[in-house]
């Protein structure tokens, strides 16, 4: 999968080695940075059902939010295995 940076940072390209592209989107604030709410637009994230998508993302929040930090820009891309 390749998670890419959108926008604001609130907003997430997950695309599939298979080529399907879906929009992750992290709504609502608890207090610490991306522990709120997340969508995906995945079938299973519709349904409102676990999601390998948003799993995959936050797996890799800190690598994101450090090449964010250092760049001053939210655009990233990375791969995940």
């Amino acid at each position: 999968m390749t998670i890419r940076t959108l926008e604001s940072g609130d907003r997430y390209q997950v695309m599939e080695s298979s080529g399907d592209v879906y929009q992750v989107m992290y709504s609502g604030h608890t207090g610490q940075r991306f522990k709120g709410f997340w969508q995906c637009e995945c079938p299973s994230g519709i349904h409102n059902m676990g999601c390998k998508h948003v799993k995959a993302l936050l797996s890799v929040m800190e690598i994101i939010e450090g090449i964010e930090n250092e760049s001053g820009e939210h655009i990233a891309e990375i791969e995940v295995a």
